[in-house]
């Protein structure tokens, strides 16, 4: 059809991938998107939704989602560690905070005035410092990244990935 992209076409052009492209599409937010048959047809001039606030919320509790998954998380145990948190402070260490479950969550819910974050492993800080000072410069980063490993092939992908 003329005047319309794949769902992989677009995916590329966005630099997403093309099961996030099929999920947007799924959710009515890529503006003239339709599905005549088995896949998705994205008019040429569609832009990439942004990113909506509700994405990075858990639709059940209400809190901000971690950007990463960490091994040893406290994301299933921010319940009872809540249990053991006073209520007014205005301070907050956190002295392994991973993927930052738990500081996502008080900051979910309260005010914290300073917040002190630390882990052992110096490159995850360094995605917290630059979430911080450049979230856009890292997105921008990323993207081209994304599209480097999308484009590479299973040999590249594996060499990208091992380092």
């Amino acid at each position: 059809m003329q005047g319309f992209i794949s769902a992989e076409e677009a995916a590329e052009r966005w630099g997403i991938s093309e099961k996030r492209v099929i999920a947007l599409c799924s959710e009515s937010r890529v503006s003239g998107a339709c599905m005549p048959k088995n896949a998705w047809l994205i008019p040429t001039y569609a832009e990439m939704p942004s990113v909506d606030a509700a994405e990075l919320q858990d639709r059940s509790t209400g809190r901000i989602k971690p950007f990463v998954k960490w091994a040893g998380g406290k994301g299933q145990l921010i319940e009872q560690i809540g249990e053991h948190i006073p209520h007014d402070f205005c301070r907050y260490a956190e002295p392994f905070v991973g993927g930052g479950a738990f500081l996502l969550s008080l900051l979910s819910e309260r005010d914290i005035k300073e917040i002190y974050i630390s882990d052992i492993n110096a490159e995850l800080i360094n995605v917290y410092k630059a979430i911080q000072n450049d979230v856009d410069g890292l997105i921008c980063k990323l993207s081209v990244h994304q599209k480097e490993f999308l484009s590479a092939d299973i040999e590249q992908k594996i060499f990208i990935s091992m380092g």
